[in-house]
């Protein structure tokens, strides 16, 4: 009888897809024993899988964290070292000159700034060369007595005479008295030892009997002091005097010349008073063998 199922492989047919029998009943009982263990096992290995990925990753962290410090580690040591701090450039001195300070008008206790002997003034009291024109010129410091004067214009105190167109006065200063000698008019040049030369008649005391007045020596003049003293009349030989003022002998002028006494202003007085109605131009002080300047 032919199959209606066709032709079959070797070994028979295929068992039927839901038979019964005990190999299937026990394959099923075996399949279910068998079925779970298959499961856990899928389940373990992935497990597994997920554990050896989390490590993997840890172990991955830790290389990286690892690396970073060894890098950080490694830069510290290669970096360069920060530059080291450097002080501040020391302050340089300046070479330019000072400027110049104003002239000192006053020392502490009010005076001027002390001044030298021989120093010029302007009328401000101000220094100034004495080739300049100025008012005064210091001539001592601390006595302004006439002997001092005297000896700083190149006189002799016991023999010369000076005359009213000197003023003298007194200037405070750092430390003391400046001693000041003027004439009242500027000048120019220095006061000191004028006596010895021709410009010294300036300062000199003459008389002239024609105004009744007292004059400088180099104007025209009747009379010429050699003598004054304070204290009234006193024994003075005024021949010997004038002879000593003269450098010559009375003997030699007495045809010109008198000496004559008086006592202006309660003073005593020697004088050389012209004969006749000439006068002098001129001093006669150390006139010596001269002519006399007789006008």
């Amino acid at each position: 009888m032919t199959n209606p199922t066709g032709p079959q492989p070797p070994g028979g047919p295929p068992p039927p897809a839901g038979g019964s029998g005990g190999a299937g009943s026990g394959g099923g009982s075996g399949g279910g024993a068998g079925n779970p263990g298959g499961a856990g096992r899928r389940k373990l290995t992935t497990a597994a899988v997920v554990v050896g990925g989390v490590l993997a990753a840890i172990a991955a962290v830790v290389e990286i964290t690892t690396g970073s410090l060894d890098l950080i580690e490694r830069g510290s040591a290669d970096d360069p070292a920060p530059p080291a701090a450097t002080s501040a450039p020391a302050a340089t001195t300046s070479t330019r000159p000072p400027e110049p300070s104003s002239p000192d008008s006053g020392a502490s206790d009010g005076g001027v700034a002390a001044l030298a002997v021989g120093t010029c003034l302007t009328a401000a009291d101000t220094a100034t060369v004495c080739s300049a024109s100025h008012q005064g010129e210091v001539f001592a410091t601390g006595s302004c007595d006439t002997p001092t004067l005297v000896a700083y214009l190149g006189g002799r105190a016991d023999v010369d005479v000076l005359g009213e167109a000197l003023q003298v006065r007194e200037l405070d200063v750092a430390g003391g008295t400046a001693c000041v000698v003027g004439s009242g008019n500027p000048v120019t040049g220095s006061f000191a030892n004028t006596l010895q030369e021709d410009v010294g008649d300036a300062w000199r005391r003459c008389h002239d009997s024609r105004t009744g007045q007292d004059v400088a020596c180099s104007v025209p003049h009747t009379a010429e002091y050699t003598h004054l003293s304070a204290g009234g009349p006193q024994d003075v030989d005024c021949v010997q005097v004038s002879a000593d003022y003269t450098r010559s002998s009375y003997q030699d002028l007495a045809d010109r010349l008198r000496v004559e006494r008086a006592t202006p202003d309660g003073e005593s007085a020697c004088l050389l008073v012209v004969r006749g109605s000439r006068v002098l131009t001129a001093s006669v002080r150390d006139l010596g063998s001269a002519p006399l300047p007789l006008g």
